[in-house]
């Protein structure tokens, strides 16, 4: 394939309409023609208080699901449900995980699952559950899916920078995941939701995303 969207910028202007809605569809479209040819996936999503606030988009028609945001849907919004479109894409055989952090990280299981059956609608529910709240531990989602080590693409989502965990310094985290990648070639790619974030793009650019 070609080269996949290293780090989607998802903040979309006020009254964007239209316009915003094609962006937000070409960009989970690359996340689905590229980013899911892997058979071991970790999706890390970022629960943290800032993911509810509102998106601008106004052509995202997903509605809001936390019941935090009377305003429409929620970045927390977003994300769940392009991960909901991604979880649908995977191949029966692909095998995945789902973590979700805010100041600490939670799993959906304790090792990867098939894509089919009881993995895959546990999967949809702990999305489903998922709810804003707390800080950006980016360290802590890096660092748990990485211990996997059978993964060999991880996709992170986030809204924020680092607030929480071992070290909220960028260049610190940066370099510890090019440390924990050093010779496993894991694929990373990252989806910055609301704002640019510099980190996850120098993530993606340095390991393959």
């Amino acid at each position: 394939g070609g080269t996949p969207a290293c780090c989607e910028r998802w903040r979309m202007p006020p009254a964007a309409g239209a316009a915003a809605a094609v962006a937000r569809r070409e960009a989970a479209e690359r996340v689905k023609a590229e980013q899911l040819e892997t058979e071991r996936i970790v999706f890390v999503v970022d629960v943290s208080g800032s993911m509810q606030e509102a998106i601008k988009d106004q052509g995202y028609g997903g509605g809001s699901s936390t019941g935090q945001n009377r305003g429409g849907p929620t970045r927390l919004d977003a994300a769940k449900g392009e991960l909901r479109q991604a979880l649908e894409k995977l191949e029966e055989d692909a095998y995945f995980n789902i973590l979700s952090f805010s100041g600490g990280v939670n799993a959906l299981s304790k090792r990867m699952g098939k894509a089919q059956g009881k993995h895959l609608d546990k999967a949809k529910e702990f999305v489903g559950r998922m709810t804003p709240g707390g800080g950006t531990n980016i360290y802590g989602g890096f660092e748990t899916a990485f211990a996997d080590e059978l993964v060999d693409t991880i996709i992170f989502l986030s809204d924020g920078e680092p607030s929480e965990g071992e070290t909220t310094d960028p260049i610190v985290i940066a370099e510890r995941v090019k440390a924990w990648n050093a010779g496993r070639n894991v694929t990373v790619h990252c989806v910055s939701i609301g704002i640019d974030l510099g980190l996850l793009r120098r993530i993606a650019r340095e390991n393959g995303g």
